[in-house]
């Protein structure tokens, strides 16, 4: 899809090679001539869906703020874009100095260095662009770090996503330098990219550094420590941090130490609200850690810990400080092993909670007593909109009778 707003005057000229666009559907139309003679020059098809979203600009319709090229997309996915066709765009745009355009994605598709480098090149040029998606594509090394270097003195660029490009330890550090840098990034997507323990090392001294960053997803690094020195690292840039809101480091295998740096040093971060450790390697010695966080944090709302292995005593620990928790409105707890016990502590907690507003329990040992308790605390917590069960009461009676539905998204209550 391409997405657009209604046309507006046409941007100053900020570059002196840079063409003055035409106004309204003018630029359009000037724009895909230009387009379809590059991709000529380039060897490749022009993209029909930007083809047509340029000719409705043409005609009178809204101006072009988005080129969304999606290679996941039914139209796309038999027409991947490469190289070539990211040359095209990049010699287009470089000539209009980018119009209206302030949006880029081209997730999914197969561009490589080459590809990276070129629009890293057009950053340089006429750096307007606020959103760039080059999630899933080809890129290494040398395309990630001509990018970070292009990106060092930008100060326009507010979300930035290369998730699922392979770069590796050397390419992720310098990503990682670049944060150490940039002033006007908002927004990070480094998951699935092979990073390695340099990378998240340089990533911890970005957060200290960086005031500006308010999330981060580093999913799916490749470590191998069982000190955990990497995640020490990345504790400490949080401690310090003033800005971050949201961090996710799932599948980074971590375990009771890194837990214990992580929540530690949480404890004393006053911005953080979303934190996502699911599917990593907690034990049930990693509990005490999260009921640490949970009892001395006054920012952190959102908490998932699915995939890991709290069992009984780690749901204890959580529960303990949950039924005091007055800040976490969004918890997630499934597949975690945790039997009745654990359960039972958590429905405890939960009733004595006001905020909670979504629950994810399914996974775990759901037997019938353990159930029936949770089902009450839920309809006693009147927050609660959300949760991984489908209760059935019969005869009006809510511990009768109970059936769970993995299907379910939300909780719901009704006579049979």
């Amino acid at each position: 899809s391409i997405s657009a707003q209604p046309n507006g005057p046409p941007p100053s000229r900020k570059m002196e090679d840079a063409a003055v666009p035409p106004a309204g559907g003018a630029y359009e139309k000037s724009f895909k001539q230009a387009y379809q003679l590059a991709c000529t020059n380039s060897g490749c098809e022009p993209n029909k869906g930007l083809i047509e979203m340029l000719e409705t600009a043409a005609g009178g319709g809204p101006a072009l703020t988005e080129v969304i090229i999606k290679g996941n997309s039914q139209e796309n996915f038999h027409a991947r874009i490469g190289d070539p066709d990211v040359e095209a765009l990049v010699a287009v745009f470089a000539q209009y100095s980018f119009g209206h355009v302030r949006t880029i994605d081209l997730s999914w598709n197969d561009i490589t260095d080459k590809g990276c480098q070129a629009l890293a090149g057009l950053l340089r040029a006429s750096p307007k662009i606020t959103r760039l998606n080059l999630a899933y594509n080809s890129i290494g090394e040398a395309g990630i770090t001509v990018l970070s270097e292009a990106l060092i003195a930008n100060n326009k660029l507010l979300f930035l996503d290369v998730r699922g490009n392979k770069v590796g330890d050397h390419g992720g550090l310098e990503i990682a330098k670049m944060l150490c840098a940039n002033k006007s990034v908002r927004s990070v997507e480094l998951g699935n990219m092979d990073l390695g323990h340099r990378t998240l090392t340089m990533l911890g001294e970005a957060l200290k550094r960086n005031g500006a960053l308010t999330h981060l997803n580093i999913d799916r690094p490749l470590l191998f420590s069982a000190q955990e020195e990497a995640i020490e690292q990345v504790a400490m840039g949080l401690r310090h941090n003033k800005a971050l809101l949201s961090l996710s480091i799932k599948q980074a295998g971590i375990r009771a130490r890194g837990c214990y740096l992580l929540c530690d040093n949480l404890a004393l971060n006053s911005t953080l609200h979303t934190l996502d450790l699911s599917s990593n390697k907690l034990p049930e010695d990693a509990g005490p850690s999260i009921s640490k966080l949970l009892t001395l944090s006054q920012s952190l709302s959102t908490l998932h810990l699915a995939n890991n292995q709290l069992g009984d005593r780690g749901c204890t620990a959580l529960s303990d400080a949950l039924a005091t928790n007055r800040t976490v409105t969004d918890l997630d707890v499934a597949y975690n092993s945790i039997a009745a016990d654990g359960l039972m502590q958590l429905a405890g907690a939960i009733q004595q909670q006001a905020g909670l507003t979504k629950l994810r329990v399914w996974g775990n040992d759901l037997q019938a007593e353990s159930t029936s308790q949770l089902a009450y605390a839920c309809q006693q917590c009147r927050g609660l909109k959300e949760c991984d069960m489908l209760v059935q009461i019969v005869d009006d009676t809510p511990n009768a009778v109970l059936k769970i539905t993995q299907e379910s998204h939300c909780y719901q209550t009704g006579q049979v």
